[in-house]
């Protein structure tokens, strides 16, 4: 995401200038940790990588059409789909090490709001 995308949208979704908006401050908080996610280059990267599989088998799935199904064997129906398990296995994996990433990134959000408040709190 674009620093200047970014900016543009965050102008408009603060829940003080949506009063009448329920979800304003959960939108906001929402488009935060996107934003602290896509900024962090690793993150961004497994992020990209997961987007890129979901795509990848979508299209796949979307190129066999009713007569390429009817030419396939029975016998090649009982076949486990070794492939079609690899990817879900891969996507798995870069969906569990986001998830990684993205509790990483929130624990060192956290941790610099706890320490900002105990130098308040000094102060």
């Amino acid at each position: 995401m674009n620093v200047d995308v970014h900016h543009y949208k965050v102008l408009g979704l603060p829940s003080d200038k949506r009063p009448d908006d329920p979800n304003a401050h959960a939108n906001f908080q929402k488009l935060k940790s996107s934003y602290e996610i896509l900024k962090d280059e690793k993150a961004r990267k497994l992020f990209d990588d997961l987007l890129r599989l979901k795509r990848e088998r979508y299209f796949r799935s979307s190129q066999k059409d009713a007569k390429r199904q009817k030419m396939v064997s029975d016998t090649e129906k009982r076949k486990p789909d070794q492939t079609a398990a690899r990817a879900q296995e891969e996507e798995d994996m870069i969906a569990r090490k986001l998830e990684e990433e993205i509790a990483r990134i929130r624990a060192m959000l956290a941790n610099k709001g706890a320490l900002a408040a105990s130098a308040l709190k000094r102060e």
